[in-house]
């Protein structure tokens, strides 16, 4: 947490929101090589003497470890921001998370401000040194930066996102606490941020968006197919290679369009799927005109699922979460949805954030797969419900590999029947949609693409993730029969915080022995 304090912030641990990660080439390899003392750290332990519990958080540990040191020889540092993330976002988004409850907390994002210039000049630095070696991002993934970078330059600071945390100063705090917080974040904001973001927006478009390479595939870079692998292994946990979870994908292609078929059957339309497609895409009644009106509706999704959820789940996290706008800076460049954590020791809910940009993009057939993948039963619920354990080390409490994280929110939206949701046949259309074989429009299939072209390997962890839960499901079903509980098998899978997939099949399957056991 003192490493990386911009992660401390986000998961609400104290004392870090002032600061800025080191990204010095001296205190990147410092990093480098304490992992290295870390890994001798953890096997000096005697696994044999640990509980199951400790055992299970010793070989987590370690896992982590091991993967850290084998990505060492892999310079993502060089690639330090992409459309959706990096200092231009980070900067806004941070200020945003952080604690207000007090006038320490202002004065935390006060010194951020007031330092923001030394954490944008360490990254451009990296981004030369991508220039240099030849490690730079693809050009069509870094067109929108410029704008980005943009929307935080408002000639009228108090209408800038970087603005925006201090408009409304909370906590105890007098009125000539709050005047002095609020002139001072003008200051840092106008002499401090404000300079280095236009230094750094002219290397930006001068010397790195020209420099930025033609090509997309990773394995354009040197060493790329060896580093494309491991950002595979990475993200799915997975011992599979890109050619065999294509195969899976092609698979599940085959049965979903089956699954298209039927509802368009239903649906009484007359025609084949791409026309079908085509009338989803076009036909008024399935867009909102007004982004009030969006946002209203994911609203009262939510309010439906949100008393169900005690059917399907024995345990259910303290943490709230609302429903808001994706910030307009971003909103271009960003998916249709996602979320935002949050952190009870920051007092700070959890957020479903929904993209307003462009509201033909926005299909209502849509929304209620969405809520359910990113607010409950999916993000919120699995991210907020590990935040809360007690009884784990805190790094097991925010652990999140993609293909548990990501896996749980697909296998959320396939519980939307079990809740009372896709009464309507188009949502549930809405959920099995796919580039080719759906009616979603250019500007999604555009941000998805480009978000999985800036982060390679992750997007084929969320359906390896889901055919796990899946899997593990029937099995329960199966072993267990008439005795099976799907508040407890639930229960059981998100009650250790998010795990690599071998791991949590294994846990599953030691439960499943001995609720067995127990039944003879």
């Amino acid at each position: 947490m003192t490493t990386f304090p911009e992660w401390a912030t986000y998961v609400g641990y104290p004392g870090q929101n002032a600061n800025w990660t080191d990204n010095s080439r001296a205190a990147i390899e410092l990093r480098h090589s304490e992992i290295k003392s870390t890994l001798k750290a953890i096997q000096s332990i005697r696994r044999k003497n640990l509980n199951s519990e400790d055992a299970l958080s010793y070989d987590l540990f370690l896992k982590e470890a091991m993967d850290s040191i084998e990505g060492l020889i892999f310079p993502d540092e060089l690639l330090p921001i992409q459309q959706m993330s990096g200092i231009q976002v980070d900067i806004p988004e941070l200020l945003m998370s952080a604690p207000k409850n007090s006038k320490q907390d202002y004065l935390d994002m006060l010194s951020r401000l007031n330092s923001s210039p030394i954490a944008i000049e360490q990254v451009q630095k990296l981004m030369e040194e991508g220039l240099r070696k030849n490690i730079v991002q693809p050009k069509i993934i870094m067109l929108p930066i410029g704008q980005q970078i943009d929307d935080l330059l408002k000639e009228k600071i108090e209408e800038s996102p970087l603005y925006l945390p201090f408009a409304e100063i909370k906590g105890n705090n007098s009125m000539q606490d709050k005047a002095f917080i609020q002139k001072a974040a003008k200051e840092a904001i106008q002499a401090k941020t404000y300079p280095a973001l236009k230094k750094f927006k002219e290397f930006f478009t001068s010397k790195y968006l020209p420099g930025c390479r033609d090509t997309i595939g990773f394995f354009n870079l040197e060493n790329g197919k060896n580093w494309y692998d491991f950002k595979i292994r990475h993200h799915t946990t997975e011992a599979l290679n890109a050619t065999e979870i294509h195969q899976i994908g092609l698979q599940e292609v085959a049965r979903i369009l089956q699954q298209m078929e039927k509802i368009k059957t239903q649906v009484g339309f007359n025609g084949d799927l791409k026309k079908f497609n085509d009338f989803l895409k076009t036909e008024a009644r399935f867009y909102y005109t007004d982004a009030h009106e969006l946002v209203a509706a994911y609203r009262n999704i939510a309010k439906q699922i949100d008393p169900k959820l005690p059917e399907l789940f024995g345990r259910l996290p303290r943490l709230p979460y609302g429903i808001r706008e994706i910030p307009a800076y971003k909103a271009p460049s960003a998916p249709t949805a996602y979320y935002q954590g949050g952190s009870l020791e920051s007092g700070r809910a959890g957020y479903f954030e929904t993209n307003t940009f462009n509201l033909k993009a926005r299909p209502k057939w849509q929304m209620e797969a969405l809520t359910l993948h990113e607010a409950v039963p999916g993000h919120h619920l699995q991210i907020a419900l590990a935040q809360e354990l007690t009884n784990l080390p805190e790094f097991r409490k925010n652990m999140g590999p993609t293909a548990f994280v990501e896996g749980w929110g697909l296998y959320a939206e396939s519980l939307g029947l079990e809740l009372g949701m896709y009464q309507y046949p188009y949502s549930k259309y809405g959920q099995l949609n796919m580039k080719d074989n759906s009616p979603i429009s250019e500007q999604q299939i555009i941000n998805e693409t480009d978000r999985y072209i800036a982060d390679p390997g992750q997007a084929l962890a969320y359906k390896i993730g889901e055919l796990k839960f899946k899997d593990l499901r029937k099995k329960s079903q199966v072993q267990l029969g008439d005795k099976f509980s799907l508040r407890d098998f639930h229960d059981q899978l998100l009650n250790a915080g998010a795990l690599p997939l071998d791991i949590i099949e294994k846990k599953i399957l030691t439960w499943l022995q001995t609720k067995s056991t127990v039944a003879k």
